[in-house]
């Protein structure tokens, strides 16, 4: 029976520690998986997961500094795992928590390398603690992968982790026969990008008519945007289409829908045009064609979109460098077989077979 010890920090490394949970007791019900998180102590055990404690309250003097507290936590529960034969799996997009990790427990873990931005490098400390204290990593950008091999770190590349994360709801956006884009602004510059987008959205439409879908992050309401669209002459409008889409903003004969279900949004649409790097993962992941908005200029974007085979082969690289979604399938059959490969599910079914 394997033993596992998950360690995410971040929250969107607790999505993909959850998923990877998922999927191994999927494949191997009787296998033991437990959580850590020193940021977040109760947080798995709250939604009935179980988590290992720390026996000892952190001395009030420590809570004054964040970085000594976290050592001590670590210490805590680390070290009464080091006769424990299970498998350590750190959940990081920084390898900080690696030499803690081996300093306290003496185990090399496994670093799943949840990347979320385009062309991601690591520094020569980072790549050394990957080399000294890691025993595997698992990395979604195949790029990043032979830059490490090439640093003798043990990489493997498993896909598109991103893109397995999104999880959407079966509702249906009734885009008809024509293109439809997704615009995705960032929730950290969102008044920025909206205009941005909305901006690109009529310049598309001079040349095509097609349906446009402005995906709103979490939190973002109605009050936040609507003044500063109407100082570009952008009208908002609410919907009769219920909670799935809540509004439109148009200008003249371009409407663009506004809706809060981004994973939706995504996965329906033809095009993607985002700036968040993290949404563009995730739309090639799934395999649509993405425009990643930076800081050039709209007329730019717009020229990269009508240049077909420049667009076509932009997306290509894209597909070929991160992949298509799969990573926790293949990260489960890695924990469960220890290989890596480009089709993994036999090796979890002999595992469950097992």
């Amino acid at each position: 029976m394997n033993r596992y010890l998950l360690i995410p920090d971040g929250e969107f490394e607790i999505q993909a520690a959850l998923a990877v949970r998922e999927m191994l007791k999927r494949h191997e019900s009787r296998a033991k998986i437990y959580f850590f998180n020193p940021d977040k102590l109760g947080y798995f055990r709250d939604r009935g997961y179980p988590e290992l404690k720390i026996l000892h309250p952190i001395p009030q003097v420590l809570k004054r500094f964040p970085f000594l507290a976290r050592l001590c936590i670590f210490r805590q529960v680390l070290r009464k795992r080091s006769g424990f034969r299970e498998h350590i799996v750190v959940f990081q997009e920084r390898p900080t928590l690696l030499p803690w990790i081996f300093l306290f427990s003496g185990k090399k873990p496994i670093l799943i390398n949840t990347i979320r931005t385009l062309d991601w490098r690591y520094t020569t400390m980072e790549s050394l603690f990957l080399r000294w204290f890691s025993k595997t990593v698992l990395v979604n950008d195949r790029t990043l992968c032979l830059a490490l091999r090439r640093r003798n770190v043990p990489a493997y590349f498993i896909g598109n982790l991103p893109a397995d994360i999104l999880k959407p709801l079966d509702l249906v956006f009734l885009t008809g026969k024509k293109t439809a884009y997704t615009l995705v602004p960032r929730q950290t510059s969102f008044l920025n990008d909206l205009i941005r987008l909305l901006e690109l959205a009529r310049q598309i439409d001079k040349k095509e008519n097609s349906y446009y879908l402005l995906a709103l992050p979490e939190g973002i309401r109605e009050a936040t945007f609507i003044q500063e669209a109407s100082k570009k002459g952008w009208i908002f409008q609410k919907s009769l289409e219920g909670d799935i889409i809540m509004g439109y903003l148009r200008q003249g004969q371009v409407y663009t829908n506004l809706t809060h279900f981004i994973g939706e949004a995504i996965i329906q649409a033809e095009r993607v045009v985002s700036t968040d790097a993290l949404r563009i993962l995730q739309a090639v992941g799934w395999g649509k064609r993405v425009v990643f908005l930076t800081q050039e200029d709209t007329a730019e974007i717009e020229s990269q979109l009508e240049n077909l085979s420049y667009f076509l082969e932009m997306n290509r690289t894209l597909q070929n460098r991160y992949g298509k979604r799969g990573a926790i399938h293949r990260i489960a059959a890695y924990l469960l077989r220890g290989v890596v490969e480009d089709d993994q599910m036999h090796f979890v079914q002999k595992s469950q077979d097992q």
